[in-house]
């Protein structure tokens, strides 16, 4: 490192370390560790940035106005109790971007550290889960408990899976900057093992992302080191590891796909015994037309909820209305709860956390949003605390990696998050 740091230096990035570690363990530890961190902050008062300075500003500025538009609901809704948890729920969107466009620039080697602490903490998370789920086979000597919610039962494993494909790219970017073969295996067992929790989580969009980050990381490593056969066998294990977790499970998982398939092409109105897929389905054509009835202001955050209950009622979906399912698609929540500009502002804000003013296009800076785009697809994540704060956390700390007023003026090319290739050179 160029700079030595003190230990009041550090405790910012010690608090943003923690927070990004306890997301997958304890997310109570993420909210704590987010408070501490605005407290010492407060109190190193002289070292406050402009959270609105030039090349973060339209980023910070959408973060407000998306709190301001759900704020300014709650003033034609109807369930004001729901709509006040909903408005309180969203308040990391506020906090999590001010916060960190706040804090003085970050070393690159806090950063690095920061990607360790959230790949650990998802490590330890998994091989939690598959500890249980090790000891509830012994007992019942079946391998379904190794697979999506029997796997996760406490939190739904599209969260997780979302959580996972972030560490996968923290991994394979640590893997393109790797100058050390023992760093290179430590951070290849890394991504294997997150890729494999990925598998057993079963969730599509984690699948479809986790493959993505994959891919992506080849062709990178590719480009960088113009070898061809170490990521052709990396791929050929995350294929071998697919492979060898599905096999027990083959039948479960090639009838999701199945089904899946079906309920493109076929549909009827009651959502009893049908798949996670097909239910989505019934429930986005639900969501269309309560957004038709009022496409401009939406309901108000309070009342969206009783308006898709009212509509899977009308539309005979009893076992949507009896689960309370909400839109499973965060784009077409945001459009019933607040009409056009708040799903507008939300592409606007995951669109804004990759941007970065007067550089060159930067394709890593794009993965993480992409990820997030993606999962808010078939999930609304921004309507549960695992998701609001993760997505917070993801967006700030992608802005945060590709500002240049974050970045520390007496940081040299080598000490960028993950080497000098991955800094802007992409």
């Amino acid at each position: 490192m160029n700079s030595q740091f003190t230990w009041k230096e550090s405790l910012l990035p010690v608090c943003l370390a923690a927070s990004g570690f306890f997301l997958p363990v304890w997310i109570r530890g993420t909210t704590l560790f987010l408070i501490i961190g605005i407290v010492v902050l407060m109190l190193q008062r002289k070292q406050v940035q402009n959270p609105f300075r030039r090349d973060i500003r339209w980023f910070s500025s959408v973060s407000v106005a998306i709190f301001i538009w759900q704020f300014f609901g709650m003033l034609y809704t109807d369930d004001l109790e729901n709509g006040w948890f909903n408005l309180v729920q969203k308040v990391p969107i506020l906090i999590f971007p001010v916060f960190m466009g706040s804090c003085p620039p970050i070393s690159a080697f806090w950063k690095r550290n920061i990607r360790i602490a959230f790949v650990v903490g998802c490590i330890l998370s998994g091989t939690y889960l598959f500890v249980k789920a090790v000891q509830a086979y012994l007992i019942g000597h079946d391998p379904i408990v190794f697979t999506y919610v029997r796997f996760s039962p406490d939190l739904h494993p599209s969260y997780l899976a979302l959580y996972m494909s972030v560490a996968l790219y923290f991994s394979a970017e640590a893997i393109l900057s790797a100058k050390q073969t023992s760093t290179l295996l430590v951070w290849s067992v890394a991504l294997l093992v997150c890729y494999g929790f990925i598998v057993l989580f079963q969730s599509k969009a984690g699948l479809i992302c986790g493959s993505l980050v994959v891919v992506y990381g080849c062709v990178q490593f590719i480009r960088k080191s113009r070898k061809w056969l170490p990521a052709i066998l990396l791929f050929s294990g995350l294929i071998l590891l697919n492979a060898g977790l599905n096999y027990f499970e083959k039948d479960r998982i090639d009838s999701r796909i199945n089904q899946a398939v079906v309920s493109l092409k076929q549909h009827t109105s009651s959502t009893e015994n049908k798949d996670s897929s097909q239910q989505r389905v019934d429930v986005w054509k639900a969501c269309w037309k309560v957004i038709q009835q009022q496409p401009l202001l939406g309901t108000g955050a309070g009342d969206v909820q009783s308006a898709l209950l009212a509509e899977y009622t009308r539309s005979g979906m009893a076992a949507a209305a009896e689960k309370r399912l909400n839109a499973h698609n965060q784009y077409l929540q945001q459009l019933i709860a607040g009409g056009v500009l708040a799903a507008l502002l939300l592409v606007f804000w995951i669109f804004l956390s990759a941007s970065a003013e007067k550089r060159p296009f930067n394709l890593a800076s794009w993965v993480i949003p992409g990820l997030i785009g993606i999962n808010l697809l078939t999930e609304s994540m921004l309507e549960s605390q695992w998701g609001i704060l993760a997505i917070a956390f993801f967006l700030s700390m992608n802005r945060l990696d590709f500002s240049p007023s974050l970045i520390p003026k007496d940081v040299s090319d080598s000490d960028s998050p993950f080497g000098k290739e991955a800094k802007f050179t992409h």
